[in-house]
């Protein structure tokens, strides 16, 4: 599939509008699922977005006979977390937490090795084939998945073996992570906002892109920003990115137009636009 088309495909996946749906209803559910599948397919070319459905299916049946009849919301996740995190041994991988593979959701499911996103999709299409939507709860530091009803006032950790997490609990995960005391208003988890779609992907591909920066892999790192172009219609920083990683990549008319694009949106006068200005000056010389 060529970049293009794969970027469109994505847009069509984050769903429409500025911000996407919340994926709690089972269409919205729905396309996030095929964005990731999408998003493997810069690593994993051949990843049949119908086999990830069977898989994830499988794992809800699995669920779904451990179960009592009529269980109410937190047996079903506390019956999830005890088969995905117990038996069945999905994990965070913090041995090699950059590894990109992290984020595919095929490899994820293969493995059973992930980050706190991509270990949280899978609990999340799992609870919805169960009757329990879930969302992506937007807290600084680490991803946490909530039920989409906001009465529960409880929170699924799926990077720590499923760990089903009150409000103490989230503070001492955010103050682990950030080695100083951390303190969240009880009213804003109360109301917590749902991740719509197009930030849910957004912040998949964002993990991605800083994965390959780091490895200096501009070619995949590309290919992320085209992604994150399409969840971030007329965002000029991923315009600007994708026109470095064309120049990194020796593809030189096609950095000029991009670059001259991002000059003529951007704010003039910006620290920005003088660098990017300065570089096609320097292109134009050779």
């Amino acid at each position: 599939m060529g970049e293009l088309a794969a970027s469109e495909e994505v847009e069509a996946a984050a769903g429409g509008g500025a911000g996407g749906a919340a994926p709690a209803d089972a269409g919205a559910a729905d396309r996030l699922l095929r964005g990731a599948v999408l998003i493997a397919r810069h690593r994993h070319p051949l990843v049949s977005e119908a086999d990830i459905r069977e898989q994830l299916d499988d794992l809800a049946v699995q669920v779904a006979g451990r179960l009592p009849a009529d269980p109410y919301p937190l047996k079903v996740l506390q019956t999830i977390s005890a088969h995905l995190h117990g038996d069945r041994g999905f994990c965070g991988n913090k041995e090699d937490y950059y590894d990109p593979n992290n984020s595919c959701i095929n490899v994820v499911l293969e493995r059973r090795l992930g980050i706190p996103i991509s270990l949280g999709l899978v609990y999340m299409q799992v609870a919805q084939r169960l009757g329990v939507p879930m969302v992506g709860v937007n807290l600084p530091g680490h991803f946490f998945i909530a039920p989409a009803d906001p009465s529960y006032e409880f929170f699924v950790d799926a990077f720590a073996g499923g760990e089903i997490s009150f409000h103490q609990d989230v503070e001492d995960t955010l103050t682990g992570i950030y080695r100083r005391p951390v303190r969240l208003d009880p009213a804003a988890l109360a109301n917590r906002q749902p991740l719509p779609e197009r930030t849910f992907l957004a912040r998949m591909l964002s993990n991605l892109k800083q994965i390959y920066n780091l490895r200096q892999s501009f070619a995949e790192a590309y290919a992320i920003s085209l992604y994150l172009r399409a969840t971030r219609p007329g965002d000029l920083e991923e315009l600007r990115d994708s026109g470095v990683y064309l120049y990194r990549l020796g593809r030189i008319p096609e950095c000029v137009e991009t670059l001259t694009q991002f000059v003529a949106r951007a704010p003039p006068g910006s620290e920005d636009v003088a660098k990017v200005q300065a570089l096609l000056r320097a292109l134009e010389q050779r």
